[in-house]
């Protein structure tokens, strides 16, 4: 990793995921998706599942995870250095998992931010 640059991605896998713990459920109002710009690679964050779930996704790394609430769906490449989306009225979950829906393909990140109402649920 190159000084200043915070890009992670995964190997070539089925159905790469990441998520994070928000330490409790939280309402979820929007997520903020920051795409790697400093190479010819940012097609890498393509067909793209955003939800929220309340126990820690499984998968075996063959499948997709069921979620229990999709924020979003994003088709196609995404070439934008940032990408915002808005969560349904009740998105309410303590794990936001972010997937690609499709085999062999890796998950490519930068940054992301994920906007909480402050009340716990």
């Amino acid at each position: 990793m190159k000084v200043g640059q915070s890009c992670s991605h995964t190997k070539p896998t089925d159905y790469p995921w990441w998520a994070v713990d928000l330490g409790s459920a939280r309402l979820v109002l929007s997520v903020d998706i920051y795409n790697r710009v400093d190479c010819n690679c940012s097609e890498r964050l393509h067909d793209l599942r955003v939800g929220l779930m309340n126990t820690w996704p499984t998968t075996g790394g063959s499948s997709l995870v069921v979620m229990d609430t999709i924020c979003a769906t994003l088709d196609g490449p995404r070439t934008e250095a940032r990408y915002m989306t808005q969560c349904e009225k009740n998105a309410v979950g303590r794990y936001l998992v972010i997937q690609i829906d499709a085999v062999k393909s890796e998950l490519s990140l930068c940054e992301v931010e994920v906007f909480v109402h402050q009340r716990k649920y």
